[in-house]
């Protein structure tokens, strides 16, 4: 007499062969059986693992990861695998610690808000992380843009300490900046008006990140980062349109490092006043590659570099932007590689410290019917910088334009001034004007040039240089009068 198998014992059967990996947790849409989603977790029993759940792939896709969170809840150091699913709903992953999280083969589909932030309502993400400690996130994804009307993101953090995360992704953002952009991870206080650091300790290494569309023209950014300390975005490859880092202050000790950037993205920093102190904000070692021209859009992007405050009051102690690589592969530039803008005279902005070194820019192809910069500092209101170095720098903004291309170009205006500008070795060439200021005379600028012939323009009386006179074979003092270079020492 044959029996044949019960619901059950067909879900066991199909669960004793697939021999899922050792961890805290796996989710799953198995090859043998795609329509559904299965969940295991470690068992003590012969089999060493037990099905969980079980639900319908598409329709119960978020159902199997939030029973998977309650499982690793009282698994400390475990591990969460989630494998070849769909995720299209808002996946909570809140008050873990000491885990990793592995996504292999994974859609994110962002439909909803978590309800909980102060995010537009219309925002929707895939995954929210929140109040959890040393979490690891690795793997592969998809992210899907889902909605013209807020901010699409496939990573939301809040409160969120000790996180790493090392993902390769392919994103699938709007075609044009018409529509808010998708962002694939997202760092986010609780509060509209933070009084401390709500995230801390964000590492984002080693990930390789590219849109869907061919020539990189979508509109999305890589991270979202908003009131957080020690902010490390190191190593990375990223072929995408917009904002490869945007910073919206307050966010202290960020450096961003070693990373390749392809496309038209750029790193862009919005100063904000904060109650704790905002310093060491670096930029250092990075390759900006401007790949495609794709749209009007990618060349309207104004800068590699964009650092901009929009409320009184913002204090930077230490700006560095150091050994960075600027290039364009036969395509229009940005109006500036390294921008500091300040336009506004109602508000004011504090820079303790601005260091800009060992930067190559080689924009190759000015963008036309515009002012073309390498770099650009422009401070009104009451914005102060107390000390500003321009040292070693290489740039090259060759090709006609009908707008002018300068090299370095620094204004101040209203009751904004630059303590002291010291402007080091320097190579500008293919430009229109090297130099250009509107520089307080109050300020003190210091420049050093390799050879008394090499003088730059004059900003204004008083200008200082230091300069080699290799006839009289030593080193002198230059300063501006006004019309020419007079020799004081």
């Amino acid at each position: 007499m044959s029996y044949g198998f019960s619901r059950d014992q067909w879900y066991n059967y199909i669960a004793d062969r697939s021999h899922p990996p050792v961890a805290s947790a796996v989710v799953e849409k198995p090859e043998y059986d795609p329509d559904h989603v299965y969940a295991w977790k470690p068992a003590n029993n012969y089999k060493g693992w037990k099905l969980i759940a079980r639900g319908e792939a598409g329709v119960d896709d978020a159902e199997v990861p939030l029973a998977i969170q309650k499982a690793i809840y009282s698994t400390p150091q475990g591990t969460i695998i989630i494998r070849n699913v769909s995720i299209t709903k808002l996946v909570r992953l809140e008050n873990i610690q000491n885990n990793t999280i592995i996504f292999d083969n994974v859609e994110l589909v962002p439909t909803e808000h978590p309800n909980d932030d102060w995010t537009s309502t219309k925002s929707r993400f895939a995954v929210l992380f929140k109040n959890v400690n040393n979490i690891t996130v690795k793997g592969n994804i998809k992210l899907r843009h889902t909605t013209n009307e807020g901010m699409n993101g496939g990573f939301l953090c809040i409160k969120c300490h000790n996180m790493r995360f090392n993902i390769d992704a392919i994103m699938d953002a709007p075609p044009d900046e018409s529509v808010p952009y998708c962002t694939l991870l997202r760092l986010l206080s609780e509060s509209s008006s933070p009084t401390d650091f709500e995230n801390k300790d964000i590492y984002v290494e080693n990930c390789n990140v590219r849109c869907f569309r061919e020539d990189y023209t979508a509109h999305g950014a890589f991270v979202y980062a908003y009131c957080v300390k020690n902010l490390v975005v190191k190593n990375n490859f990223v072929m995408l349109n917009e904002d490869f880092v945007h910073m919206d202050l307050p966010s202290s000790d960020v450096t961003i490092e070693n990373n390749i950037v392809c496309g038209s993205a750029f790193v862009d920093i919005i100063l904000r006043p904060f109650t704790k102190t905002i310093k060491n904000i670096i930029i250092r070692g990075n390759k900006f590659i401007r790949v495609n021209e794709g749209s009007e859009h990618v060349t309207n992007l104004p800068s590699n570099i964009h650092i901009w405050p929009i409320e009184d009051g913002a204090v930077l102690e230490n700006l560095v932007i150091e050994g960075n690589y600027f290039e364009g592969d036969d395509v229009w530039a940005p109006y500036e590689a390294i921008a500091l803008l300040q336009y506004n005279n109602s508000i004011g902005m504090h820079i303790k410290n601005t260091v800009i070194r060992n930067n190559i820019i080689n924009l190759v192809k000015a963008v036309p019917d515009k002012d073309n910069y390498g770099i650009y500092i422009v401070l009104d209101g009451t914005s102060k910088i107390d000390k500003l170095i321009i040292d070693n720098v290489y740039i090259r903004i060759p090709n006609t334009t009908s707008g002018t291309r300068y090299g370095i170009r620094i204004d101040t205006y209203s009751d904004s001034s630059i303590d002291e500008v010291i402007l080091g070795e320097h190579i500008i060439t293919d430009v229109d004007t090297k130099y250009v200021g509107n520089v307080k005379p109050k300020s003190s600028i210091i420049g050093v040039v390799s050879d008394v012939s090499e003088l730059p323009t004059g900003y204004y009386i008083g200008q200082t240089v230091a300069c080699y006179d290799p006839n009289a074979g030593k080193w002198i003092l230059k300063v501006y009068d006004g019309s020419e270079w007079q020799t004081i020492g």
